[in-house]
Parts: structure tokens; sequence; C-alpha cells
């Protein structure tokens, strides 16, 4: 009866869960020994359910009368038959798995359609053909994401750095929005990777930041370009907790920075970049005591 396109309401197939609950499956649970449809009554009764009359008539409504009399001549299933219909594994080629029919849900049948697999984002794919040392593990790079900010505008910007859908004067100059693809920092041809990786205004903003950092937290880091623009920080096993934390936002508001900089077509400022790291490190809850 459920997800059935012959029996609709408003267009719509119906699946009511409650009912289903209840063990209501097959157009043959609402009729009775004639071949009739059960009173609200009778169907009350029968299946020790609550509903009121028009929620009923809807779905005896929708059942069209060929159905009606096709579910008639047939034999419900048993009960028994129903409990054992199992789906094999080698059905879906997973050898240690099986599936109750009675418990599969659309998502549990897309999923094995679609043979769980995970599709590798183009934007990736464009990294590991430059960068393979980078991404091994991919989608460490999105985790670290999530777990470093609850800021829904930097965790939006980073998705779309490692993306690589963020727009640079190389993709305006594409389009015709801009006059030249020149970079409003250093004046080179700009691309995603020349923001991040190679501009000579980035890179030593990028040393001038983690000189502060390092002062703050009184610590001796290193991160390189792409360290930096990839997620990869190294576990560092005397940083825990708060500076740890401290570190992770660090990166990602240092990136985000250095984007709005030349979005603005202005020079990074570190004391502009500081309030805005202290600013951040306390909204998140991971001040300096």
């Amino acid at each position: 009866m459920w997800n059935n396109k012959a029996i609709t309401i408003e267009n719509y197939s119906v699946f009511w869960r409650s009912w289903f609950k209840q063990k209501i499956l097959f157009v043959q649970d609402v009729l009775n020994a004639e071949g009739n449809f059960l009173t609200l009554e009778e169907f009350q009764n029968k299946f020790e359910i609550k509903t009121n009359f028009l929620y009923y008539l809807q779905l005896i409504a929708a059942i069209p009368s060929d159905l009606k009399k096709k579910a008639a001549a047939i034999e419900i299933p048993s009960e028994e038959l129903l409990d054992s219909a199992k789906l094999s594994s080698s059905v879906i080629a997973t050898p240690d798995l099986t599936l109750d029919l009675t418990e599969m849900r659309c998502k549990n049948y897309y999923k094995i359609l679609s043979g769980n697999g995970i599709t590798e984002p183009t934007g990736i794919k464009n990294w590991k053909n430059n960068f393979p040392d980078y991404f091994t593990d991919w989608g460490k790079k999105f985790s670290f994401i999530y777990k470093s900010t609850k800021d829904n505008k930097l965790r939006q910007f980073s998705f779309r750095l490692l993306h690589k859908i963020i727009m640079t004067k190389k993709e305006l100059f594409k389009f015709r929005l801009v006059e030249d693809e020149a970079c409003t920092l250093c004046f080179l041809p700009d691309s995603i990777e020349h923001t991040f990786l190679h501009c000579t205004v980035t890179t030593a903003f990028y040393l001038k930041a983690i000189s502060w950092f390092n002062h703050e937290n009184d610590t001796d880091i290193t991160l390189s370009s792409k360290q930096i623009t990839f997620n990869d920080i190294p576990r560092l096993t005397h940083l825990t907790g708060y500076p740890r934390r401290r570190l992770h936002l660090f990166v990602i508001i240092l990136k985000q920075y250095i984007y709005a900089c030349k979005c603005l077509h202005k020079k990074p400022n570190m004391q502009e970049f500081q309030r805005k790291v202290i600013l951040q490190w306390q909204m998140e809850k991971c001040a300096l005591p």
C-alpha cells in the first residue's frame, strides 16, 4: 500500500509511519472478508489505532477500484513469510550484509544502488594532481574545518577554498569582469594557488602572524604556506588543549583575512589581524586565561 504510485493523495504517494508500525502493509488490510472496505470502527478495532474518519476516508478514497478488486482476489502474505523475508548478501554484492526488507527505507535502497560510493570532488582532484603529498586523506581536511571553528562564515570560506570555488582575479578576468588578472597585493598573475601559496605579501604576512602567535602562546611553531593552506597542521605533542584549539582557529582566520584584504584591495595589517584573532578566540571560548 505504501509508496505505491497507484495510491496517491494530491499526486503524491503515501507513507504513514504510525500506520506502518501497526502492521498495516497491504490493501487487503483495510478490506473485510467480502472485499469491501472496513468501516472506521472495524478498522480501529482490528489494528487498535485511533484516527478520525476524514483521515481514514482520505486513504481508502485514494485506492483505485481495480486495485481493490485485485487485492480482494489475492491472499495476503503471512506474517511468518514477512518475518523471514531477507535480502541475501549476494544480491547486493556485499559478502557480510543481510538486510531485513521490513526495515528498509528509501535511504537504504539509495545506498545499495549507489554502491556506497564516494565521489571525489573536482577541486580535490585538482589539488591532488598538483600537491599529491598533502591530499592522501582529503576527508581529514574537511573534518579539520568543523573541529576548529563554530563560525559558519569561517567554515564556509574554508570549505570553498578546499573545493577551489573562491573567486580570484584569474576567474574574474575570464568572465571579463576585470581588466587584468594581476594580484591586488603583489601585481603578479593571480590565482587561488598564487593567493595562498606564492604571493610574496601573503607569505611575508604568514611569517609575521606565526611569530606573533608564538609570542602570545609561548610556543615555537613553524608552518609552511602549504601546511596553512591545506590545513596540514602537524601533531605537536607539547601543544594540547587551548593552545592547540587557538592554533587551529588561528590558521583558518589567517587565510580568511588574507583573502578579505585582497577583495578589499588593501594590504594586510598586523594590528587589525591581531584584534580579529583575539576577538574570535574569545567568542569561541579558547582565549588566553
